[in-house]
C-alpha cells in the first residue's frame, strides 16, 4: 500500500510539473525526486521502498531529509547524526538501484515551531516587531552554524542538494526581517538610520511590488 501511494503521488507531482512546464516541450526535463527519511529503525523497509522506487517507478532521485535548525547551547551537531546514518544506508541501497541519493535541507532558518531545548541566537523579527522561532540569516553564529552542518554532509559526497521553503523568510503582510542586524544592514545600503517602524510604512506606502524587487 505504501508503494502504491508513492506511486500515484509521483505521478500527480510529474502531471503538475509538465503543467507548469507549458506541456511535454520543456525545454529541460524535470527530474522525480521522492523524500525519505533517514531512520535506523526501519533500515530494512526503507532500503526496501528505494529499490522500489529506483526499479519501478519514474523517480529518479531520493532525497533524505535533514531538519538542521539549532537546538541548544551550544547548537546540536545535528549534520553528524545523518551522516553517520548515510553512511549506514545509502551502501545498501546502492547495492540494489542506481538511483541517485541526495540531502533535502528540510529547515535550517525555521518554519516557527520551538524545541524543548532553545538556541539563543538573532531570530527573525515580523514587521509587527513579534518574533517566532525562526533564526535571522544574517546572524555570524547562525552563518557558521549551517556553513559547519553543509560541509559535514558534503562530506559524504551526495549526489544532489535540495534547499526547502524556509528560505523564503515569509511574514505575515510584509517578508522579509526587521531585525537590528537587517535595520542596521539596510541603513548602511540607504545612508540613513531606521527604526522597525518607518521601515515598515515606508514599504506600506510604496507602489513598488515584491516582483519589482525580486
Amino acid at each position: 500500500m505504501m508503494k502504491g501511494r508513492t506511486m500515484i503521488r509521483l505521478l500527480v507531482f510529474a502531471c503538475a510539473l509538465t503543467f507548469a512546464y507549458g506541456g511535454f516541450a520543456a525545454p529541460q526535463a524535470p527530474h522525480w525526486i521522492d523524500i525519505l527519511t533517514l531512520s535506523e529503525s526501519c533500515a530494512d523497509s526503507i532500503v526496501a521502498d528505494a529499490a522500489f522506487l529506483g526499479d519501478k517507478t519514474i523517480s529518479d532521485g531520493i532525497a533524505w531529509s535533514c531538519t538542521l535548525v539549532p537546538e541548544g547551547e551550544p547548537a546540536m551537531d545535528k549534520a553528524s547524526v545523518y551522516a553517520a546514518r548515510f553512511r549506514r544506508i545509502a551502501p545498501r541501497i546502492r547495492e540494489r538501484t542506481k538511483i541517485r541519493q541526495g540531502f533535502l535541507i528540510q529547515a535550517t532558518i525555521g518554519h516557527g515551531w520551538a524545541p524543548g531545548r532553545a538556541t539563543s541566537w538573532q531570530k527573525v523579527v515580523q514587521e509587527d516587531g513579534s518574533t517566532s522561532y525562526r533564526f535571522c540569516p544574517l546572524g555570524a553564529e547562525f552563518r557558521r552554524y549551517v556553513a559547519g552542518q553543509l560541509r559535514t554532509l558534503a562530506a559524504e559526497k551526495p549526489d544532489f542538494f535540495l534547499a526547502d521553503d524556509d528560505t523564503k523568510l515569509l511574514g505575515r503582510k510584509i517578508d522579509g526581517c526587521f531585525c537590528p542586524l537587517h535595520l542596521a544592514g539596510f541603513a548602511a545600503k540607504t545612508g540613513r538610520s531606521w527604526s522597525r517602524e518607518a521601515l515598515v510604512a515606508a514599504i506600506e506606502g510604496s507602489t513598488t511590488t515584491g516582483t519589482d524587487l525580486n
